[in-house]
């Protein structure tokens, strides 16, 4: 499982907007998958939100990796 993940926020009519969030995953439960994380990147872009979360998400697990990497090497 990545670190890093984008996902996808309806929003609620006349309450929120819909957006893209990456999400940096915390913990994930191996008895059920219930995950806990943190929102560390958004946007309320439509048409070019879905591309740029996934992006986002991609280029900070680089970065994590490459942090991971330099640790136990």
């Amino acid at each position: 499982m990545s670190r890093f993940e984008a996902c996808y926020e309806p929003g609620e009519y006349n309450e929120r907007l819909p957006e893209w969030n990456v999400v940096e995953w915390d913990y994930v439960n191996p008895a059920n998958g219930a995950k806990t994380g943190k929102i560390v990147w958004k946007t309320y872009d439509m048409i070019d939100g879905e591309r740029e979360a996934h992006e986002m998400a991609a280029i900070l697990q680089h970065e994590y990796n490459l942090r991971f990497a330099e640790e136990f090497a």
